[in-house]
């Protein structure tokens, strides 16, 4: 159906089931909505949205990227001396013994502009090694992944071209649009809420559709109604997030709706 027929049917198709909204779906329901490719924000207006029952798992994965560093030599001394650094080996740094004197005098040293090759010699000489204590540090907020699948199995013919029209509206739009020059243009993006009365289980900010899988022999057997479409078909999509998530972000799209 083109998009000019749709838009006479309204802004959101209320796909079965439920047909209405989550309202009449026991509670539980996924909305996936269509934005347009220059709809970034979290409050972007859908120009579709289709409503089904929740997907057959829920793995909702948040990733932080912290790396591993090594301290620097004046941050060991300062871990090790209570945060003194300068001292000479005569001066009470409050490290013990041998410690405390190589490690200031080393401390002094590379103040002075010796090369990481001296430092090393310099340390085999006075029989110590280098304590190689690691830190995390953080680096970035990772974008996060999704992958839903849904049974499609539907028991009347309005069922089944509902979902047919939902299929054909993802396989279409996660696609680029081709100009007359041959550039590519922005694909839509996606946006889905997966919600339980109140309580929000998973909610995304505009995403990139990356993959979308169809098996029409969701039964393991070629199954078909006399219209040709499947009996069951299990679809599965893979959505990617367009940017990091914070605390702001978080809080605002999972805030329960009953508070």
């Amino acid at each position: 159906m083109a998009d000019k027929e749709r838009k006479s049917e309204g802004k959101y198709s209320n796909l079965i089931p439920p047909r209405a909204n989550g309202n009449q779906s026991g509670g539980m329901w996924s909305v996936i909505e269509i934005l347009e490719p220059t709809e970034f924000g979290a409050n972007a207006t859908p120009i579709m949205s289709y409503y089904l029952q929740l997907p057959k798992e829920l793995n909702n994965v948040f990733s932080i990227d912290w790396q591993q560093k090594e301290l620097g030599d004046s941050a060991l001394s300062a871990l090790f001396t209570g945060g003194k650094t300068g001292g000479g080996a005569g001066s009470d740094s409050g490290a013990v013994g041998a410690n405390a004197m190589y490690g200031s005098g080393l401390d002094i040293v590379a103040g002075a502009g010796i090369l990481p090759g001296v430092m090393d010699s310099l340390r085999q000489n006075a029989g110590i090694a280098k304590n190689t204590v690691n830190t995390l540090l953080f680096q970035s907020s990772n974008l996060r992944n999704f992958q839903f699948t849904w049974d499609l199995i539907p028991l009347r013919r309005e069922d089944s071209k509902g979902y047919n029209r939902m299929i054909e509206d993802f396989r279409l739009k996660m696609h680029p649009r081709l100009e007359s020059n041959m550039n590519f243009l922005t694909p839509y993006l996606f946006r889905v809420k997966l919600q339980v009365q109140s309580k929000i289980i998973i909610s995304t900010l505009p995403c990139a559709m990356t993959n979308l899988t169809i098996n029409s022999f969701g039964s393991g057997m070629p199954a078909f109604h006399d219209d040709g479409t499947a009996v069951h078909t299990v679809l599965t999509i893979e959505l990617q997030e367009l940017f990091p998530q914070t605390q702001q972000s978080i809080q605002k799209l999972y805030s329960d709706n009953s508070k």
